[in-house]
């Protein structure tokens, strides 16, 4: 184990994340974090000043983490093809795909998680839970956006609306997931999104 306690660090995170998942941030309490992780109060309060600080480095790592996998989704797309429509109906696909092979995405989203108890932090966290969304709007708003330059769809709706839309098929399957415990639920959903953005312009064959 490093000597500055990173893996530590790393094991702390890893148990509280899964914990919020299951539970929601404010019922994670210490002592279940402790008991998940195997570790003693100490160790915790070397890493952490309190439970609003684990917070925050919980959000900061999964922002970090959001916007690698998100930036890997695109290139990966924009490998495939150059067409801007047909990279966001790759991208669903993608994100489909890691649900169903039990990827990162399957274990729900934190930006969600926070999102039901944002009452609970303070507006550092807050900020960098809204952060997470938007990151998500901005990239792939801008590529239906793009798509919306060459392709006319078959009702009126802006490139946000659809970007919404794709968000809360996303975030409304984890929820239902998280009551009925089948994950299949996620991608259900967005495979439901991207049939309706496959007829809005016209790409079914």
């Amino acid at each position: 184990m490093p000597k500055d306690g990173a893996a530590t660090k790393e094991l702390i995170l890893n148990s509280a994340q899964e914990l919020v998942y299951e539970r929601g941030f404010s019922a994670t309490t210490l002592d279940l974090m402790l008991e998940r992780a195997k570790l003693t109060k100490g160790a915790f309060f070397h890493h952490f000043k309190n439970k609003d600080d684990l917070a925050l480095s919980l959000i900061e790592r999964y922002l970090d983490g959001e916007s690698v996998l998100l930036n890997s989704l695109v290139e990966r797309a924009e490998q495939l093809t150059r067409d801007p429509l047909q990279q966001v109906l790759i991208i669903i696909g993608f994100i489909i795909d890691d649900i169903k092979t039990g990827g990162a995405l399957s274990k729900g989203c934190l930006f969600a998680s926070y999102a039901f108890e944002l009452a609970e932090f303070d507006e550092n966290v807050r900020s960098l839970a809204r952060k997470g969304f938007t990151k998500w709007r901005e990239v792939i708003g801008g590529k239906v956006a793009q798509a919306m330059e060459m392709y006319k769809p078959k009702l009126p709706v802006s490139s946000m609306d659809l970007t919404e839309n794709m968000l809360a098929a996303f975030e409304g399957g984890i929820v239902i997931f998280r009551m009925e415990g089948n994950p299949d639920i996620i991608a259900k959903s967005l495979s439901a999104f991207r049939n309706y953005v496959e007829l809005l312009f016209d790409q079914r064959t």
